[in-house]
């Protein structure tokens, strides 16, 4: 059986990475902000988003070993999947994008997920209140 905060890290690691990859799909020459996500590029500008997740990312990577750069890392990554959610609530109900809700619902679990692994790992990784 694994050990708990095995668990913990390797749930950190892999919402690291997912930021990383989330926040190139967002840079050229990977990718940019789709259209249906406007509001999204209106208020973050462009590149400032991307360079977010990498930021969000990075911390997360460092808070395998360090209290607060985990919190910054966890508090960047649920803000922005939630702004994520929000553009698509956005495109769903002003932008008349009937098929947005879909991705509303993702992204609303996928923040769920990452406070389940904050809340989890804040018991069990380094610098965590015994």
């Amino acid at each position: 059986m694994i050990p708990l905060p095995s668990v913990s890290r390797i749930a950190h690691a892999g919402l690291a990475l997912w930021c990383l990859l989330t926040g190139l799909a967002y840079l050229p020459p990977f990718g940019a902000i789709p259209s249906t996500l406007g509001v999204v590029e209106r208020l973050t500008g462009g590149t400032y988003f991307g360079t977010a997740w990498i930021l969000a990312a990075t911390a997360l990577f460092a808070g395998q070993w360090f209290y607060k750069p985990r919190q910054v890392g966890l508090a960047l990554a649920m803000s922005l999947t939630l702004l994520l959610a929000g553009g698509y609530a956005v495109a769903w109900q002003i932008e008349d994008q009937a098929r947005a809700w879909v991705s509303v619902k993702n992204y609303v679990m996928i923040a769920a997920a990452i406070l389940i692994v904050a809340t989890y790992g804040e018991r069990r990784m380094p610098g965590a209140a015994k």
